[in-house]
């Protein structure tokens, strides 16, 4: 934890958190981690095991930052407490489907609440507070199967993963017979003058300094939010919108 609370990453997340909070006024209160990964068992290759350790270190670090951001403004249950009581908010919760014993026990101990089934993204979200989202190097469809799930309350989600702008940048020709695709496009061409984008670099310093799984765990990530008030300039939501991922279909 040491070489992550030192790092430049952590610096320029915690602004852009900050960034995002002061826009929205209001607290984070829920923590919803997906495609961390198996961070327990070594059955996938190393580097895959130790980029699930670093993301599973980074979430904590932010619970804890959110934590502590709370008790400074006094917004926290029991802000008065000097102890880290894991049982304050925000509460965290976590989704891997190849989950072991042994780390459903850790999360638990931890004060992580497991998500029992797999929601495609399509979790709906507090309206009276913000829920951050931690989806580093999600598919494309779990992004968006999330945004057409809140449309009516986007200004209360916040996402810590891949760059939408890169996404549409990077996809600017794409097959008509690629209709999962083509969908999930719509909506973030849509939503694009909408949302402000942080970026979350992995410095060069952070990079030589530290094991190339560090670099691996969080190239290209960004953090995603939507200004208080800007449901009421979105667009309809496609009425075609389905969810994408079908029986058979890739998953988180």
């Amino acid at each position: 934890l040491d070489q992550l609370n030192e790092s430049e990453l952590w610096t320029s997340l915690q602004a852009a958190l900050q960034k995002a909070t002061d826009t929205n006024g209001t607290p984070i209160r829920g923590l919803v981690c997906y495609g961390i990964g198996n961070f327990g068992t070594r059955r996938s290759s190393a580097l895959l095991w130790q980029v699930s350790v670093w993301q599973l270190a980074l979430a904590l670090n932010i619970r804890e930052f959110l934590i502590e951001q709370e008790r400074k403004n006094g917004t926290c249950a029991n802000s008065s407490s000097t102890s880290k009581d894991l049982s304050l908010w925000p509460t965290m919760y976590y989704y891997e489907p190849l989950m072991t014993e042994q780390e459903s026990k850790l999360l638990q101990k931890l004060e992580v609440q497991i998500i029992p089934e797999n929601e495609r993204g399509r979790r709906k979200v507090d309206s009276d507070n913000l829920t951050l989202f931690f989806m580093p190097h999600c598919p494309l469809a779990l992004y968006t199967n999330l945004m057409a799930t809140n449309w009516d309350c986007l200004d209360k989600v916040i996402i810590f993963g891949n760059s939408f702008d890169f996404y549409i940048e990077q996809n600017a020709t794409v097959k008509q017979d690629q209709i999962q695709k083509l969908q999930s496009l719509e909506i973030l061409n849509l939503l694009q003058p909408h949302w402000k984008e942080e970026q979350v670099d992995v410095s060069k310093k952070d990079i030589s300094s530290r094991a190339a799984w560090f670099e691996q765990a969080f190239n290209d990530l960004g953090l995603t939010f939507f200004p208080s008030g800007v449901v009421s300039q979105l667009p309809e939501r496609p009425l075609h919108f389905t969810d994408h991922h079908e029986e058979g279909d890739e998953v988180i």
